[in-house]
């Protein structure tokens, strides 16, 4: 086929709702089949979603067939959050190619813990992230939260890798990148934990239900802190 006649990639506008729960925490995006075509995307392929405040990068997965035709993006909390997003907005997903991430250097958003290399590339294998994105991994029944400072290769296009076995992390403190703040997540359950997040400087993002219980999702904005210029 000629370059002429190849379908190029376009964009579609989704309004977001909650991910399946089998999707939580995998970074990826369920959109139908008609969206898949319009992107001339594929099972597997990466797409930017571009939300009111930011954007972030998932992987593309196919609706259930119950779904389809609704013209919605199934997103769990923590895309939603890296993509500025809320349920019931609207978001535009565009089709990308990314490369694999060789290196990456990730900032412990928790307390430090000092963690094996193999544990976070068997938790990320497969998630495509941006620079200023959060990720998550599980750990003894939590989860870990980190923030993507800095990856290489120098992206030729959009600023974003796709973890793999073969990608080296490093996990510092802060870094000198030139990104000035950050939205941290944060999920809390009882009215206590909510009150005392709202004096802590914490605003509602927002809720969300998890069997009986009503979840509060909460974002604070964080400022980075260059270490080397502290030490100068």
């Amino acid at each position: 086929m000629s370059k002429d006649n190849e379908k190029k990639p376009g964009k579609v506008e989704l309004k977001v709702t909650e991910a399946y729960v089998r999707d939580a925490g995998r970074s990826v995006a369920r959109i139908d089949y008609a969206a898949m075509g319009a992107l001339n995307a594929s099972t597997g392929d990466i797409a930017i979603i571009q939300g009111a405040k930011r954007k972030t990068v998932a992987k593309l997965l196919p609706l259930y067939p119950s779904d389809e035709g609704r013209v919605i993006c199934r997103i769990d909390g923590l895309v939603r959050a890296n993509a500025g997003a809320v349920i019931g907005d609207m978001v535009t997903l565009t089709k990308v190619r990314i490369s694999p991430a060789e290196t990456m250097l990730i900032n412990p958003l928790d307390s430090p813990r000092e963690l094996p290399e193999a544990y976070l590339v068997d938790a990320l294998e497969g998630v495509a992230a941006m620079v200023g994105d959060n990720l998550t991994i599980p750990y003894f029944g939590g989860r870990l939260s980190f923030l993507v400072i800095s990856a290489t290769p120098a992206p030729t296009g959009t600023v974003a890798w796709l973890i793999t076995r073969s990608t080296k992390f490093s996990v510092k403190g802060w870094s000198s990148a030139p990104i000035k703040k950050v939205m941290q997540v944060r999920y809390v359950i009882t009215q206590d934990d909510v009150n005392a997040a709202l004096k802590d400087g914490w605003s509602i993002k927002e809720f969300r239900v998890l069997g009986k219980r009503l979840i509060a999702i909460m974002l604070k904005e964080f400022e980075l802190v260059d270490e080397g210029a502290k030490k100068a």
